[in-house]
């Protein structure tokens, strides 16, 4: 969710505010990567988790899990919060109620694996997905018909 709030966020922000969001989610995703890659793993926990069913929260060891929940958090807060906003000034309403009602979907679905109830985990990710999409796909702009003109030249068929 960080990049697809971080995406909300460039279009708002002035120039100076990108820059420093860039930096920041740059240095974030590095200290992410290290923090994760340094962790120590519990095997057996790993091992014991069903199939299908991501794993107990203690199966990563150290702060790894912090920067999952940082950056998830603020990545919905800036994608729901830049939909909000173009909401309030009556831009595209319909694509950002679609767009806020998917990152919200998203974000309650694996907020409630990480609280330990993964029933719905992966239905909760697809159907928020699903939503943002087709809020993504009302901005873009339709495709007119092109349309055969009785006065543009129609291409040989060679017979063989």
């Amino acid at each position: 969710m960080a990049y697809l709030g971080a995406g909300s966020a460039w279009m708002l922000l002035p120039r100076r505010g990108r820059d420093l969001l860039l930096g920041g989610l740059a240095v974030a995703t590095v200290a992410a990567i290290v923090t994760v890659v340094l962790a120590p793993v519990d095997v057996a926990g790993l091992a014991a988790a069903h199939s299908g069913q991501p794993p107990k929260n203690g199966v990563l060891g150290g702060h790894a899990f912090l920067w999952a929940v940082a950056l998830n958090s603020m990545g919905t807060l800036l994608l729901v919060g830049g939909s909000l906003l173009s909401i309030l000034r009556r831009q595209r309403v319909r694509a950002n109620v679609w767009i806020a009602s998917g990152a919200l979907t998203v974000a309650a679905a694996t907020g409630l694996s990480r609280a330990g109830d993964t029933s719905l985990v992966y239905l909760g990710e697809l159907i928020g997905i699903a939503l943002m999409f087709c809020g993504f796909t009302l901005t873009t702009p339709a495709r007119k018909p092109v349309r055969a003109t009785e006065s543009a030249p129609r291409p040989a068929v060679v017979a063989r």
